[in-house]
């Protein structure tokens, strides 16, 4: 778990342990409650009984006035739990899922996999180069073979390289490679960017830091997959340790590990990012209006998501009761996929990722794709005074069988599309100093709500199992005011990343609250963002600052937490709660008053969020090198480019001018679709 953590929080956790294993350590973190009567009067942490340390663990750190030690003991907490409920053995099973009511992995795969005559089909197999597993010549010999024309000397590339990092010797023993055109990222935008640039005739070199994991190679294993194929092996916060990150890092990027929802970007986002923004893109009756039909099809969006799981009918349930808007959600994916372990990856190619479409276009268009290459910077030509500089490819890192170099790639036009975490490091650390690069990060903030609804003794669901989101609500979204409200959705939740959110109070507490796993249903408020945050380069590396809840989103968050709390109680939950260190909760009963449960969700309310006081995540991260009409308020022009070097666009979700307020999977790709047909013309 120690290479989740930066090497400033790794030194912070060893001297919190050093201290705890001292009297005098102790002490100064416990106070008086590590006082004993008996000399030597102090106790360490170990010699202090359980109860005890319980009581001062939560009343001490997780309730404490100091924030650097509720920042420990939510580490402590998350680390400890996450490892006892994702860890497994040789056989990949866990002891503790039978007491939480956990299968593991999903059995109708693993019934699939044992049944079939034949691996299942690999769809880019031939065409994803993993440098990690080749030598140097066998990379080259394989460039070559598909068609891309290897440079013998790359001394004139390297020159360009801003930082002049590489050594004579690095330069020799170096791999040169030249294409049309070079795109840094697979995920949404790249992979998008990629099926449509090859298809128009280019010759495209794909990419990708993560690896490919085809339909066999997924385990379904939250730990594992999380550890191979998310950011951050799935444990990533911002630096002030408010908002928990998942992000996709693999081969298809976001596209392979999210659940599913396809929805077109609302129309009074386009009118805003039109009007307000200054940008016809998005006018009525535009090219991205196409565009998003372009992609609508290609990911055979359904608006049937077909048979609807346990979670998704009792948000149905509670919604109808209520008399609250509640509509279906289309998906990438055919109407009979319900499978729950989406973020594990699509293990039947059901879902329509980017390396099941646009990345089998490009590849079948003669592209290649490279994975396990980390890129260090872009490269360009200076220029005049007062003019762009020019774009001619880039420099990356490999380590292959003969050990690390470098991997330089000239290309006409380089087009990065790294997400929002990433892209704008990349692009700061290439040189570009436009102040709007990694500025006005968007994360979509949400909080999750839950209710328990024990089994009725026949039916065996559970609420972890069939399709992910299926339903969503606009009750609290406001789009009638601008969209800065909440959307309700049903989220996925394996017992790792669930016991990260979980509160402790105690062990016998935190016990209950997970042996209630399987049937405790979960709906989350995601709103639509006001405040920014920001993503640079710091003394560690990447920095993600997101400062506490701008005023109008804690508000926004506030009601659409009390509105999940409300289709959950309507729905039937036998108790309901909060994810608030606090673990505010009001078990349900007939005795109960409608006086009772409005006190409760009262409570909650003035409660509020607090800093730290209650988990709140994110999936979806937008706008960090925002398009607009003016490099004084935005990184990227109209067509992606970016201001100060011309052939270098940027094709993801970094590019949004505003938050949109719902899943952005559809966004990025029709934004993409339009800029890569905006690098078509600037080549043509």
């Amino acid at each position: 778990m120690h290479s989740k953590l930066n090497p400033e929080s790794l030194r912070i956790v060893k001297v919190v342990l050093w201290l705890l294993s001292t009297r005098i350590g102790t002490y100064l973190l416990c106070g008086n409650g590590s006082l004993c009567k008996r000399p030597p009067f102090l106790r360490s942490f170990s010699e202090i009984p359980l109860s005890e340390r319980e009581g001062l663990l939560v009343s001490g750190w997780s309730h404490g006035s100091s924030v650097l030690l509720r920042i420990v003991f939510d580490a402590f907490k998350s680390f400890g739990a996450y490892s006892f409920f994702t860890k497994v053995d040789k056989y990949g099973y866990n002891p503790a899922w039978e007491a939480i009511g956990y299968c593991g992995p999903d059995p109708l795969a693993i019934e699939h996999r044992k049944k079939a005559q034949q691996a299942a089909e690999r769809p880019l197999e031939r065409n994803v180069l993993d440098v990690s597993s080749v030598s140097k010549n066998g990379l080259c010999l394989q460039l070559k073979e598909a068609g891309f024309e290897v440079l013998e000397d790359v001394t004139h590339m390297a020159k360009l390289w801003h930082e002049g990092k590489c050594s004579q010797e690095e330069v020799r023993s170096a791999i040169g490679v030249k294409c049309d055109v070079v795109v840094v990222g697979s995920g949404s935008g790249g992979g998008c960017v990629a099926g449509v640039l090859a298809k128009a005739g280019l010759k495209v070199l794909v990419l990708e830091k993560g690896k490919y994991f085809a339909r066999d190679d997924l385990s379904l294993l939250e730990g594992p997959t999380l550890d191979k194929m998310y950011e951050g092996g799935g444990i990533l916060t911002t630096a002030e340790c408010n908002v928990l990150l998942l992000a996709g890092a693999t081969l298809g990027g976001g596209s392979a590990i999210n659940w599913g929802a396809s929805f077109k970007t609302p129309s009074h986002v386009l009118e805003e990012w039109a009007v307000v923004e200054g940008l016809p893109l998005f006018n009525k009756g535009s090219q991205y209006e196409a565009a998003m039909e372009a992609v609508l099809s290609r990911l055979s969006v359904q608006p049937d998501p077909g048979e609807e799981n346990l979670q998704n009918r009792l948000m149905w349930k509670g919604c109808k009761k209520l008399g609250y808007h509640i509509v279906h959600a289309s998906r990438n994916s055919i109407a009979d996929h319900a499978c729950g372990w989406c973020g594990f990856g699509c293990w039947n190619g059901k879902k329509q990722a980017t390396s099941e479409t646009w990345l089998v276009d490009a590849t079948t268009n003669g592209a290649t794709i490279l994975s396990s290459v980390s890129v260090n910077a872009v490269l360009y030509r200076n220029s005049a005074q007062g003019k762009k500089h020019q774009a001619v490819g880039i420099v990356a890192n490999m380590e292959n069988h003969d050990g690390e170099g470098l991997l330089f790639v000239e290309s006409q036009a380089t087009v990065v599309s790294c997400g929002s975490l990433n892209t704008p490091v990349l692009l700061q650390r290439s040189g570009l100093r436009n102040p709007h690069i990694g500025k006005h990060l968007y994360l979509h903030p949400v909080q999750v709500m839950w209710g328990y609804f024990p089994s009725d003794g026949v039916s065996s669901e559970v609420t972890y199992e069939g399709g992910i989101i299926t339903a969503v609500s606009q009750e609290v979204a406001n789009w009638q005011r601008g969209g800065h409200g909440c959307i309700l959705q049903c989220p996925s939740f394996h017992p790792g990343v669930l016991s990260v959110i979980v509160p402790w109070l105690s062990g016998k507490d935190f016990k209950k609250r997970m042996s209630r796993f399987s049937r405790t249903a979960h709906i989350f408020a995601l709103a639509r963002d006001h405040g920014t945050g920001s993503v640079s380069i710091g003394k560690h590396g990447r920095v993600i600052s997101y400062p506490f809840l701008d005023p109008i989103d804690h508000q926004n968050l506030v009601d659409g937490g009390e509105a999940a709390l409300r289709i959950l109680i309507a729905a039937g939950a036998s108790e309901v709660g909060t994810y608030n260190r606090n673990g505010d909760s009001l078990s349900i009963t007939e005795e109960n008053t409608s006086a009772q449960v409005e006190e409760f969700l009262q409570k909650v309310r003035s409660r509020g969020l607090g800093k730290l006081e209650t988990p709140i995540c994110s999936a979806h991260q937008m706008g960090s090198c925002r398009m607009g009409k003016d490099p004084a308020t935005s990184a990227v022009d109209p067509n992606g480019e970016t201001w100060e070097v011309s052939g270098l666009f940027v094709a993801d979700a970094s590019v949004f001018p505003s938050a949109i307020g719902i899943n952005p999977m559809i966004t990025t790709q029709s934004i993409a679709y339009c800029i890569a047909h905006a690098v078509i013309k600037a080549l043509s």
